[in-house]
Order: structure tokens, then sequence, then C-alpha cells
């Protein structure tokens, strides 16, 4: 067990219910096609074959992907690292009695801080928009 020890937020365990409450087969089926894209495993796989790719291109495109690399890479260390050190209960694992609503197969159940999924997508949404400026939304 992790040293510290997090409860889900109301915010968190209000969602979870209202989800688990108001979803069916089909929906699910939608979201665990849509959960793929931030599965660290084609993550890498992706930038394993972009890596491949970039040997034919230039060396910007070579950096570029280097530059993924290092993100996901570090994004992999601090994500697990803290899953490691803190357990925090996966909201819609609490709802009594658990149906298997939710995926059932997106990690152990008190390992949901933090979301690989959204600092993943953060990090590639970041170097991507270095690469790209064009792709950046004005905030």
């Amino acid at each position: 067990m992790a040293p510290l020890l997090l409860k889900p937020t109301r915010t968190d365990q209000a969602i979870a219910d209202f989800v688990t409450d108001h979803t069916s087969p089909g929906v699910e089926k939608v979201f665990n096609l849509l959960t793929l894209v931030g599965d660290e495993h084609l993550i890498f796989s992706a930038l394993a074959a972009a890596a491949i790719v970039s040997t034919l291109g230039t060396n910007a495109q070579r950096k570029a992907v280097a530059h993924l690399w290092l993100a996901t890479l570090s994004v992999a260390a601090v994500s697990h690292g803290l899953k490691y050190a803190v357990n925090q209960r996966r909201p819609d694992r609490t709802k009594a009695p658990f149906k298997g609503a939710g995926i059932p197969h997106s990690g152990g159940a008190y390992n949901a801080f933090p979301s690989g999924h959204a600092m993943y997508m953060a990090a590639i949404a970041s170097a991507l928009a270095r690469q790209e400026p064009q792709l950046r939304l004005p905030i």
C-alpha cells in the first residue's frame, strides 16, 4: 500500500455516480475506444513508429520526435512514481454495489491519481504546440 491514501473528491464521486447510473453497454464501448487514445502502450507504440519513420525525415522532424519521446517518458516516470506513492480509489469503484460499471481494465482500483491519460495528453499537446505554433489555442 502506498504511503498516502486519498479518497475521491465529492465532485469525482458525483460524476462517477451520475455516469454509472446513466450509462449503457453501447456508450461504454464508445468510451472504451476513446480511452485507448491515452493508453501508454498505444502512445509508446505510435512513438516507436514515428521514430522509425523520422529516420527518413529531416533533422527538425527527428528533433520533434525526440522531444515527444522526452515528454512522454517524463510523464511515465512522474505518473508511475505518483501512483506508487499515492493511493486514490477510482470513484466508479466505490459505488455500492459495484456492478462493473466503468472501465474494468483501466488499472488497479487504487491508482486513480494522477490520471495518466490526462498527463499524456497534456504532454503530447504541449510538445506538438511547441513544434507547430499554429496549433496553439489562445489562452
